[in-house]
Parts: structure tokens; C-alpha cells; sequence
């Protein structure tokens, strides 16, 4: 009886919309998304599950595409002392030029995700994705936070069972200590004092959130501190971005500490970024060592350097920002 009077009320709007917008119009609005497009703030319960279908083999595809570069990638520096010596068999004559084995490296990845009531949906995914990818594209350490803050990478380890691991972040994971209401600036005091020296030269720290703080401290002096030592940081806001910087939020306050901050709504957008972050760190980490190291973070400034440097840059690293649309 209910499924007859939803589906009369179902036919009777789509009457009158016909009626009032065409048959064009309507058709166009009443268009299925791709799962990739669909918005993961906002999308409807079985749009929310064909989306927690897709982050497994889109985890799988990642990984394979970073595992494949890793196998089939460049050979190390040259040896030269290796190639003198080998020269002496041919007289002199350099034929057989020696390299170096290559330094095969994952980059370091520490994730800060906002798992707040406004924030819940979206974090699910960037925490799902992080489960997902963690052993194959980098060395991964998460820590949720409210207004509080606690690693939970073990709860999300390989092997673990991700609703599991959910169902046990709620349960285990330290993550309130007042109202439990986002507070971001304690959640950055916090971090500083208890992991700070978890960030280091070689980590790429990504912020997933919203930075709204319910109208509290930013913290930014403190955020600034935890970020410097970063080799990048980048910030994941699943709010439009005409909305940052409005009421509570205090994305500003952040921005410029961060190399990149980007609107990210959907599993193709976080795809996109997942994959230039690991590809990049991997591919550019020599260059960004010779010519950047000394480049202030902060508005894509670390980028801007690379491109800067034209020709200058190895091969690999032009290829992995064209490959990601960085250039």
C-alpha cells in the first residue's frame, strides 16, 4: 500500500514537472550521476552505497598504477667511480656506464581527519580510501579528531575490517575533551604536543575538514609550527569553496601555510588527488630536494619552484606533472 501511494506521488510530480520545465529539461535533471560525480556530502543513501562500492578497486587501481612505476621505473644515479673502474677493461672507454641501485622510497603520509558530526559522511570515505591504499602507496599514520585528537592507525591496519575499524573508532578512540563540538586550534595544540615528531622532511600531512571551529581560536601559530617541517601539506575541504571563510570558518587562517587547498566533493576529485600527491612526492623527491628545499610552504610555492626550473628537472618529475595536470 505504501509502495502505491509513493509511486502515484512519484508520477504525479514528474506530471507536473513535465508540464511546467518540458520533457527535455526534466530528463536532463532526472539524469543518474556517475558514482564518481556523485556528491559525498550530500548523496542519497544508495548513492552513498554504490560510492562505498567504488573506494575498494579504486584503492586496488591506485596502488597498482604507483606499484607499476615503482617496478618499471628509472635506474638509479650514476656511478662513477663504478664506470672509471669498468672503463679500464676497454682502455679508457666509457661503454659500460654504472648506476647506483635506486632509492625506492614510499612517501610518508600522515592524515588529520575531522570526523565531527558535519564532517561525518566525508570522512568515512577519506578514512576508507586511507584503509584501502595505506600498505601499497606510502607509509600512512591516521588520527581522528573533534575536539580532541588520537592516532587510529592501527584501527585501520591491514587485514582490519573496516566497519570494524569504524565501529571501534567510536568506541576506543580518544577524540572529545569538552563539548564535542570541532575545535580546531586545541585539536592543532594538542597534535604539537603529543605527535608532532611524527611530521618530518619527508611527510606530506593532509587536513581533511571543513575548518569550521564553532567561532574558537584557529590556532593557525600552532598549525603553522606543525606544518613546517612537512615536505607538503595539503588541505581536503568537502564544503563549496563559496562557503569557505563565511560564519566559523577560518580557512584562511590556514591557507597559506598549506601548498595546496582543494574543494574535493567527490570520489573523482579525491582520486585525482590521491593520485598526484603519491605520484608526485615519489617521482619529484630529488628535484624537490636540489632546487626547493628552501622554498617557503604555502600557496602551491613548492610546485611554482618545480615549474620554474623548466628543463632543469628530471625527466620523470616534468612527466609526473603533466600525467597529474600540474603543468
Amino acid at each position: 500500500m505504501v509502495e502505491t501511494v509513493r509511486d502515484e506521488v512519484r508520477s504525479e510530480v514528474l506530471r507536473r514537472l513535465i508540464a511546467e520545465r518540458g520533457v527535455t529539461d526534466v530528463a536532463r535533471s532526472m539524469r543518474t550521476p556517475l558514482v564518481e560525480d556523485i556528491d559525498l556530502q550530500h548523496g542519497t543513501h544508495e548513492e552513498i552505497k554504490a560510492v562505498e562500492r567504488a573506494v575498494a578497486p579504486l584503492a586496488r587501481r591506485l596502488a597498482t598504477r604507483l606499484a607499476h612505476r615503482r617496478r618499471h621505473g628509472r635506474r638509479g644515479r650514476l656511478d662513477v667511480r663504478r664506470t672509471i673502474r669498468r672503463s679500464l677493461a676497454h682502455g679508457g672507454a666509457m661503454l659500460e656506464p654504472r648506476f647506483r641501485p635506486p632509492r625506492v622510497g614510499k612517501p610518508e603520509i600522515v592524515l588529520l581527519c575531522d570526523v565531527s558530526g558535519s564532517m561525518a559522511t566525508f570522512a568515512r570515505f577519506t578514512l576508507q580510501l586511507t584503509h584501502a591504499i595505506g600498505g601499497e602507496l606510502a607509509n600512512v599514520r591516521s588520527f581522528a579528531f573533534i575536539d580532541g585528537i588520537d592516532e587510529v592507525t592501527e584501527l585501520f591496519g591491514p587485514g582490519a575490517d573496516f566497519e570494524a575499524s569504524l565501529t571501534a573508532m567510536a568506541s576506543e578512540a580518544d577524540l572529545v575533551r569538552g563539548d564535542g563540538h570541532s575545535d580546531y586550534g586545541q585539536v592543532f595544540e594538542e597534535f604539537a604536543t603529543r605527535f608532532g615528531s611524527v611530521i618530518t622532511p619527508r611527510t606530506t600531512l593532509i587536513i581533511t575538514g571543513d575548518a569550521r571551529s564553532n567561532f574558537r581560536d584557529s590556532g593557525a601559530d600552532t598549525f603553522s609550527a606543525i606544518a613546517d617541517p612537512a615536505r607538503a601539506v595539503l588541505w581536503l575541504n568537502p564544503e563549496r569553496q563559496r562557503y569557505w571563510n563565511t560564519g566559523d570558518s577560518v580557512m584562511a587562517a590556514y591557507a597559506d601555510m598549506c601548498d595546496e587547498v582543494e574543494e574535493v566533493r567527490t570520489l573523482a576529485q579525491l582520486e585525482r588527488f590521491v593520485a598526484a600527491l603519491s605520484y608526485v612526492a615519489n617521482e619529484c623527491d630529488e628535484d624537490i630536494d636540489k632546487y626547493c628545499a628552501k622554498v617557503e610552504l604555502g600557496e602551491g610555492r613548492i610546485l611554482s619552484c618545480l615549474e620554474a626550473q623548466g628543463t632543469n628537472i628530471q625527466n620523470r618529475c616534468t612527466q609526473a606533472l603533466e600525467d597529474v595536470g600540474l603543468k
